[in-house]
Order: structure tokens, then C-alpha cells, then sequence
């Protein structure tokens, strides 16, 4: 008899819930995507056309307005976009603000012209989807601008203006148009303006896709083999074992381990799982292979058998808007200890070929022989002609320690700014090759007992270049604001034989730089691939720390129409039995085939 009443009550109760809250909704709410493991979210900001504000939250309680405001680094300007699904229309997410974990909602539910737009909730009404659209591409066929409509009417788009943030019919008006623009990401990889003074679009990665999980090298490598944009979580640690095959060099390779990135993917790393070994990301310049373009790697510790000595570990000869993110490149207890007997030929990272616009960020690089090769790994006019000016590349925030050489790298070609790295326990730092074109800014330097040296600038001459073209060929290289102990040259960082660079980033994008001095404290706590939210940072966070990837707030009160005052529910006698009759269909509610379990 106990039992029979604990079910009435559990079914009353309910009834009840249907009873008082459907008649507020016109539509069945759709839960949230379910998530096994917590891990660090991409965030994005939404800013307007002329990069000039952020769509941010006013307050963290329910109906908090919605504003524009230069950037600043707060929670308030961090948005997660969560697919929800696709239809004919196109696909349809939901807008959490991440300083309260609310929706994006037009006010009062009411979508219609004029509506202000609040933060509220979290029930994944119908009203609180959108549609994020592409109306504008930069010059390298990016998306740049989108259009922002509600679910409900497509014609009704997400309008700034100095007053707040409305619904209002769509006309391509500036102030109708938005940017993503991935949040903690600086420098070439994000939002910039090209070498042809243009704009080009942030790396967003796989934010407008769906989030899939992965725990074994084969699930990683088919969520990364197509160009549907994807997030894909890492959720165990992940191993590749195999047969490797010695090349002509007398080295060994691992074929099998190699994953071909295709465009618009952000793969993370789990703060519980984020180990892969003997797992190599390339790209190609074939369109089997992927082309990758628009990745974001995240949140990963990188390990590699020492006998592959001749096997770059991330191998990248093709793609554009690239950013590494606190990943863990881990060498070995010794260099140059393969059973070969041969001496290591890998590197932790390379961008070679027609690679462009990345950022290297936040990431931690051990022992090892080499550490990155940047820029098409040949000298010679035909090579110039081809490649000069490819890539362009920050490196900002890193942590260097006991990468013997090419610590930050190997530059050639391309476009380069080392900002806020700490580099220590190294032989040589920065390798000059042709038409380098080279910016650091604020780093620190400890050669350690070895006395490192920090650039070595003795230019490759290429002996068929004459006249302007050889000129071209020379390396440049500027510092400013360096610090550089137990180096060779009496650590003066001014004395180098190239030309000056000719260019400054701060032409092209803007940045966040600190002292070297504040650049080695912080690297050393937080570069690398963290266990947990709080030790993930950003320098351009206003505060440490990162929100849950889950974080969302139900309504504090459910929020009624502009014309009604909320319902109220009927007080029931549970001592007594009910009936539920529908009006329109006149039938009752019951229980499937009758059975309690039901």
C-alpha cells in the first residue's frame, strides 16, 4: 500500500509541473548535450563588425541586458555555442554566457521587432535557438561576418547599437552583422589584418559543429576525417601501436600513426585524459588528405617512441588559420639514443609548404634535439619565388626547457612574432634562414650552464640570387624588451649582424604583452595541458581560470509573457484521486500499458 501511494504521489507531482508550467511555453523545451567529462571549452566572443565590442552580459541574474562594450577580458564576453541540431534552415545553437551560464533570449520570449535581447535561463525553448549565418567571407575565403536569427523567425536578427542589443528585421545593416572570434586566442591565428591590409577571419575551429567524443585512435582519426565542422573531446589517454618501417636514411617512421587533418575541427584534450602517444597530426596539400584549415588543437600532451628520430611529430606542409593551444610537447630522457645508432632528424612542430596564419600559444616544449621548423625547408630562387612570405606565425606565452636547438625555431620565409616566451637550459634559440622576417618581443632567456646562444644569424647565401632578390633573401630580426642571462654574446640581444625587421605585429593585430620577467613566472605555471578548470588561463582573461564546459543556470523564476502574469497552480489534496482529460482531444492521461513501471 506504500509503495501504490509513493507512485500516485511521484505521478501527481508530475502532473502538477505539466499543469502549471505548460501553459507558459508554446513549445517543448530540447535538453542540453550531454557531456561524460568536463574539459576546456572553447569560448568564443561575439563582436561587432569593426571589431570595436563584445556582446556582453550586463549582470548574472535572470534578464540581465544584453550590451556592447570594448573588450576586457571577462567572463561576461565569453559566449559557448551549443549545437543543438539542423534542419532545412540550416543549423541552430544556443547562446550560454559564461559569466552566468544563461541564454541568449529575446525578452519575455517575444520575437517580434524591437525586442530587447536578455541573458535568462536555461530551458532551451524554441525562442532561445538561432541560426548563425555567413553572410561575408575575407579574402581568403574564410567566414568573416554572420547574421545572428531567431529559430522562430529567421527574418528577426540580433541588431547592436549603442542603446543595447534588439531584435529587428534583417537588412544587412553593419550593426546586424558579427565576428567569432575564439576567446584567449591572439596574434595571426585570430582576428588580423593580412599582409594585403585586409581582414581576415578568426580560427574557430569545429565551435559551430556538433561535440563528439572520442577514446581510441581509430574513433580520433575518422572525427577528424571529414570537413563537417567538429569538436571532438578526448576522453581516455590514447596509444598507437604498429609496425614502423626504416627509411632510406636508415630512421624509422610510423605511417599508420599519421592522422590527416580535415578543415573546421577543434580537438581537446579531457582535464582527465589528454595523453596521446605516438600520434601524428599532419596535413597535406591533397584534397584526400584533408587540406587542413581552420584548427584548433587544445589541451593534448604529445609523446613519441624515441626510436621514430625521423618523424616530425605534428607535420602541418598545407592549410591556414591554425592554433595550438597549451599543449604538452614531451621529449625524451636522452637525444640521440634510437638502437639505430643514428642521430634524431624529428621535430616537436612543423609549418611547411603553403601554411599560414597560426598561433602557438600557451604551449610547453621538453628535451628534445629539435624544436620547431617554420617556413619551406629549402634555399634556392625557385623556393623564394615561391614561399616568401608564407607563414605568418605567433608564438606567444611558451614555455621552453631543454630543447637543445631551434628553441622557439627555425624561421624561413614567413612572417614571425615570439612574444612572452621563457627559454631555458638551450643551445641555440632562433635559427635565421632566407627571407625570415622576425619580431621578439619581451621574452626571457637562460642559456644555463651551456651559455646558449639566442639567434644564430649567419644567413644561408644562395649563390643563383643576385641584385634585390638577394637583398630579399637576407633575414631580418628585431627585439625589443628582452632579457637574456648566462648567454653567449654577453647577452646583448641588440647585437646581431641582420637587417632590422621591417615590419611590427601591432600593424596587424592587437595583443596583450607583459615584461619577460612576469612572461618566465607565468609560463612555468601555466603553459601546458592542465588536469582542471582553475589552472587553465589565458593572457588576455581578466581573471584565471576557465567556466565548466556544462555550465548553465535554470531560471531563477520562469519568465511569463510581456501580457500575462504567471500561472499558478491548482492546490491538490493527494489524499484523493484525479483524472486527467485533455480539452481538445477529450481523452485522459494514463500510464502505458498500465504498468507502474511506465
Amino acid at each position: 500500500m506504500q509503495i501504490i501511494k509513493k507512485q500516485t504521489a511521484i505521478f501527481l507531482i508530475i502532473c502538477m509541473f505539466f499543469a502549471v508550467c505548460c501553459p507558459l511555453f508554446s513549445h517543448t523545451a530540447i535538453p542540453a548535450q550531454a557531456i561524460s567529462t568536463d574539459y576546456p571549452v572553447q569560448l568564443l566572443r561575439i563582436t561587432n563588425a569593426s571589431d570595436t565590442a563584445d556582446l556582453t552580459a550586463a549582470g548574472t541574474a535572470d534578464r540581465s541586458a544584453l550590451t556592447l562594450q570594448p573588450a576586457a577580458g571577462t567572463q561576461a564576453q565569453n559566449w559557448r555555442i551549443a549545437y543543438v541540431n539542423t534542419d532545412s534552415k540550416g543549423s541552430f545553437y544556443k547562446l550560454y554566457n559564461m559569466s552566468n551560464g544563461r541564454l541568449l533570449t529575446p525578452d519575455y520570449y517575444s520575437v517580434t521587432a524591437g525586442t530587447n535581447c536578455v541573458s535568462f535561463g536555461a530551458e532551451s525553448t524554441p525562442e532561445q535557438h538561432w541560426y548563425i549565418v555567413p553572410v561575408a567571407q575575407d579574402t581568403h575565403g574564410n567566414d568573416l561576418y554572420y547574421k545572428i536569427v531567431n529559430y522562430q523567425d529567421t527574418n528577426l536578427a540580433l541588431t547592436g547599437s549603442s542603446a543595447g542589443v534588439t531584435l529587428e528585421s534583417y537588412t544587412g545593416a553593419e550593426n546586424q552583422k558579427w565576428m567569432l572570434q575564439s576567446s584567449g586566442l591572439q596574434g595571426f591565428g585570430g582576428y588580423c589584418k593580412d599582409m594585403q591590409n585586409q581582414p581576415k577571419a578568426s580560427t574557430i575551429g569545429g565551435a559551430l559543429g556538433e561535440t563528439v567524443e572520442v577514446s581510441t585512435f581509430d574513433e580520433l582519426k575518422a572525427a577528424c576525417g571529414d570537413s563537417t565542422p567538429r569538436t571532438i573531446v578526448i576522453t581516455k589517454n590514447i596509444s598507437k601501436t604498429g609496425t614502423y618501417t626504416k627509411d632510406s636514411n636508415g630512421r624509422y617512421q610510423f605511417k599508420d600513426a599519421r592522422i590527416y587533418l580535415w578543415p573546421n575541427k577543434t580537438i581537446i584534450g579531457s582535464y582527465n585524459a589528454h595523453s596521446l602517444y605516438n600520434v601524428y597530426f599532419c596535413t597535406y596539400e591533397r584534397e584526400d588528405y584533408g587540406m587542413g584549415k581552420n584548427i584548433i588543437i587544445r589541451n593534448i600532451e604529445i609523446s613519441h617512441d624515441t626510436e621514430l628520430n625521423n618523424d616530425n611529430i605534428w607535420d602541418f606542409a598545407y592549410g591556414e588559420n591554425f592554433w595550438i593551444d597549451h599543449c604538452n610537447f614531451i621529449g625524451h630522457d636522452a637525444v640521440n639514443t634510437a638502437s639505430t645508432g643514428q642521430v634524431d632528424w624529428d621535430k616537436f612542430l612543423t609549418f611547411k609548404g603553403h601554411m599560414d596564419y597560426i598561433t602557438i600559444s600557451d604551449c610547453q616544449f621538453g628535451r628534445h634535439e629539435y624544436g620547431l621548423l617554420m617556413g619551406h625547408p629549402a634555399d634556392n630562387a625557385e623556393t623564394v619565388q615561391e614561399y616568401n612570405n608564407f607563414p605568418c606565425i605567433t608564438l606567444a606565452d611558451n614555455y621552453f626547457h631543454d630543447t637543445l636547438t631551434r628553441a622557439p625555431g627555425l624561421m624561413r620565409y614567413g612572417y614571425f612574432h615570439s612574444l612572452n616566451n621563457y627559454v631555458v637550459n638551450f643551445d641555440l634559440g632562433y635559427t635565421m634562414h632566407t627571407c625570415a622576417k622576425i619580431y621578439t618581443e619581451a621574452c626571457y632567456y637562460d642559456g644555463g650552464t651551456g651559455k646558449g646562444s639566442v639567434v644564430n644569424d649567419n644567413a644561408t647565401q644562395i649563390t643563383d640570387l643576385t641584385g634585390d632578390l638577394l637583398t630579399l633573401a637576407t633575414p631580418q630580426y628585431t627585439d625589443v624588451n628582452s632579457v637574456a642571462v648566462n648567454c653567449y654574446r654577453d647577452n646583448n640581444l641588440d647585437r646581431i649582424y641582420s637587417n632590422p625587421a621591417s615590419w611590427k605585429p601591432s600593424s596587424y593585430y592587437s595583443y596583450q604583452a607583459k615584461t619577460a620577467e612576469a612572461a618566465k613566472t607565468d609560463t612555468t605555471s601555466y603553459a601546458g595541458a592542465k588536469s582542471s578548470k582553475e589552472e587553465m588561463t589565458y593572457a588576455t582573461f581578466a581573471e584565471k581560470g576557465m567556466p565548466s564546459a556544462s555550465y548553465s543556470t535554470a531560471a531563477e523564476i520562469t519568465m511569463p509573457s510581456s501580457t500575462e502574469e504567471p500561472k499558478t497552480g491548482a492546490v491538490m489534496d493527494t489524499s484523493v484521486k484525479y483524472l486527467f482529460k485533455n480539452v481538445g482531444s477529450q481523452k485522459y492521461l494514463e500510464v502505458a500499458n498500465g504498468t507502474a513501471e511506465n
